[in-house]
């Protein structure tokens, strides 16, 4: 019986249509945040799909406790991440920039594109400011849930951090290194540099200034981290949750 969770190489290519249709109809230079989201998480899918050939399946309640799920199950959570990602943008600002920067995390950790590839397809290096677009605000003020944002994306980093420590004894912040610029061009980086660079991004991420990037910032190490075996779905989870 065919697997349907994997893609024929029909559905591969049909599925490669809708995100090249997805990118070729927003502009590249688009400065609509909300449409720069939706790019930047399509070109991502269209990468996996090209690469791994899955299809998207969002992993199940057992698997989200695994420090490491198969890495078919894995691809295909990345695929329906990137599909969730344009409908969180319209109602969570901060939720939809993590969720990017995690799959963009799982890209790179993984070998499938360059830090430079990256640094394009991050929407906040055209300078709007992400932090205007907060969503669905339930109660409270503004300047409140920003706050509150805030203190969420500090909470998940000291979870990242935290097992990140437990391999390397506690001294995984000492380790800090920005990939130099050579290695930036290069898909294949080994793993030592991703770890510095890794450690390297956690150190930043406290400093930024805007909280929707300090979230694409916290997304990019949680999906490194979910990708090289460090944290479960689970962990990531209750790591912003405080839990």
């Amino acid at each position: 019986m065919k697997d349907r969770r994997t893609y024929t190489r029909v559905e591969a290519a049909r599925a490669q249509d809708v995100a090249r249709t997805v990118v070729e109809s927003i502009p590249e230079n688009t400065m609509d945040p909300l449409l720069r989201i939706a790019r930047s998480a399509a070109l991502v899918r269209s990468y996996t799909v090209a690469e791994f050939n899955v299809s998207p399946r969002e992993l199940s309640p057992g698997e989200k406790t695994m420090i490491a799920p198969g890495r078919k199950s894995r691809w295909q959570h990345v695929v329906w991440c990137c599909d969730q990602i344009p409908h969180l943008a319209g109602t969570d600002i901060f939720k939809a920039m993590r969720w990017l920067g995690f799959v963009h995390g799982c890209g790179w950790s993984m070998n499938l594109v360059s830090i430079e590839q990256l640094a394009a397809l991050w929407p906040e290096d055209r300078g709007h400011p992400f932090d205007d677009i907060t969503g669905l605000i339930l109660e409270g003020s503004r300047e409140a849930y920003i706050e509150q944002q805030h203190a969420r994306a500090l909470r998940g980093l000291a979870a990242v951090v935290k097992e990140f420590d437990a391999t390397y004894g506690g001294r995984f912040l000492s380790l800090a290194k920005q990939l130099p610029d050579i290695e930036q061009k290069a898909h294949t980086v080994s793993r030592e540099l991703k770890i510095g660079h890794v450690a390297w991004c956690c150190e930043q991420v406290p400093k930024i200034e805007k909280t929707a990037k300090m979230h694409l910032w916290l997304g990019f190490v949680q999906g490194c981290s979910w990708m090289m075996g460090f944290s479960s779905i689970d962990m990531l989870r209750k790591g912003i949750a405080g839990e």
